[in-house]
């Protein structure tokens, strides 16, 4: 489910170093994520999960 919604982001042309500086998760292992070439652990999938929210956030403002 969070993959997919960061993959919706991607699409959105929001960038894996742009998730990964509000999550906190280096870029990198976004990636390897994504490709299936690793696990992420419970904690960086909250910390992604709240960087989507912030950008949403952010992205709302924007249009106020």
């Amino acid at each position: 489910m969070l993959k997919e919604k960061v993959r919706a982001f991607l699409e959105e042309g929001v960038s894996l170093k742009q998730i990964s500086k509000y999550s906190g998760v280096h870029y990198t292992t976004l990636s390897k994520w994504l490709n299936g070439d690793r696990e992420m652990n419970t904690n960086n999938m909250g910390e992604i999960y709240g960087a989507l929210a912030k950008i949403v956030a952010k992205l709302n403002k924007i249009m106020e």
